[in-house]
């Protein structure tokens, strides 16, 4: 690690989460924009580890993160090199009850590991398979196993890996094809190409903004590659380029979630634990992001996009907000078997950029104060759903009921 790096520390970091869950349940005040994607992991391993994967899937080539032994232990240590070196080099500083694990090369091992699976052969082949069978197409992705991916054959196809929760949706998205994009002239953009595996992405770039106008992928027929692809190139369009290799890949995986099955993984989705089908179109964003910087001769940037309410939102004026909220409400504590006062909608205020989306509730006592943040995750997806998809959904700030504090504040 270098004199100049900065490390972030795993415990405060934890006890921010944790304490601005409820009352910020997105942007929780963590400024490191990597951990917009992270959640704590009540396996300190895989909390640390989790942590620095959402750093390289945010793009970032290193990052140094600060924890102490009585959080995890020395005898552990081995264990998270382990976990961590799947995706990055690994370095751990030991000064008497503090580690610091720096994790660096995070994007040149990654696209290594893209190479090295080109070749790989047929997800789930082995010794005892049968020589008079003909071989699949090429696996592409990670090699390693993905949780709940099964089987490796979809009607008589090779597939590459994903969780079982996304095969049906990722099957209903393949069935569409992206129009492909036609090369451009000066008035059209720039038209990019980045290609791993045999697997193209072609994205037209507005030349000044970095605007995707088109998206357009090749090289792929298996079905879960195809769908997941599929959304990837709808969801790019109309963003900017480095919004698109920063967190497209991301919404991807949130769009596909069933709703009304089980959650899929503990803890935050990841190519990592959804499937390496859903790693492709970001790397590949990625590099066309590079080719675009590069050819506008312009230096990275932090990100700070955000997308807008939609015009019919901002149309509405604030009774007809509060009143469009609270009717969703009064249904989703219904569904949920709850007293109708129970969430009661406060406000709809502004948010930091200024467009009234911030849904304000409080809750009665019978609520239990565990429960809390799985209403309001769960309220805020049905928000988003049915009502509009830019809203945030978190609790009011607890008063301090007791006199004697409030006045010596």
């Amino acid at each position: 690690m270098t004199a100049a790096q900065e490390v972030v520390d795993y415990e405060e970091l934890v006890e921010s989460f944790g304490q601005a869950l409820i009352t910020k349940l997105r942007q929780h005040s963590i400024a490191d924009s990597f951990l917009d994607f992270w959640v704590p992991d009540s396996d300190p391993v895989l909390g640390v580890a989790g942590m620095a994967e959402s750093a390289c899937i945010a793009g970032l080539d290193s990052v140094a993160i600060r924890f102490r032994l009585s959080t995890l232990p020395a005898d552990r240590l081995g264990e998270l090199e382990k976990v961590t070196s799947e995706f990055a080099t690994v370095m751990l500083d030991r000064a008497a009850d503090v580690v610091t694990l720096t994790a660096s090369g995070m994007r040149q091992r990654a696209a290594a590991q893209r190479r090295e699976c080109t070749d790989g052969g047929r997800v789930g082949s082995s010794p005892a398979s049968s020589p008079s069978e003909a071989p699949g197409p090429t696996h592409r992705g990670a090699a390693s196993t993905v949780p709940g991916t099964g089987d490796t054959r979809i009607d008589g196809e090779e597939r590459s890996e994903a969780h079982e929760h996304f095969r049906a949706a990722l099957r209903q998205a393949s069935t569409s094809s992206r129009p492909a994009v036609a090369p451009a002239d000066a008035a059209d953009g720039l038209v990019l190409r980045a290609e791993a595996d045999g697997i193209a992405l072609v994205l037209q770039v507005e030349r000044d903004s970095g605007i995707v106008l088109a998206a357009h992928h090749e090289g792929t027929t298996l079905p879960y590659e195809k769908g997941a692809l599929n959304v990837f190139c709808a969801l790019a369009e109309g963003l900017p380029s480095q919004e698109v290799a920063d967190h497209v890949g991301l919404n991807v995986i949130g769009s596909l979630v069933d709703e009304d099955s089980a959650v899929p993984v503990p803890g935050i989705l990841l190519p990592a634990n959804a499937g390496t089908v859903f790693a492709i179109a970001p790397g590949l964003a990625r590099d066309i992001l590079n080719q675009y910087l590069t050819a506008k001769r312009r230096e990275p940037e932090v990100n700070f996009y955000y997308a807008t309410p939609s015009p019919e939102w901002q149309a509405l004026g604030a009774p007809q907000r509060v009143q469009a909220v609270d009717v969703k409400l009064r249904g989703f504590l219904q569904s949920d078997g709850l007293y109708p006062d129970d969430m009661i909608l406060l406000r709809v205020e502004r948010n930091r950029n200024g467009y009234h989306v911030r849904c304000v509730l409080d809750f009665s006592d019978r609520i239990a104060v565990g429960d809390k943040p799985r209403l309001l995750r769960a309220l805020e997806r049905t928000l988003r759903r049915d009502v509009e998809a830019q809203l945030e959904v978190l609790a009011a700030k607890a008063q301090d009921t007791s006199p004697l504090r409030r006045l010596t504040s």
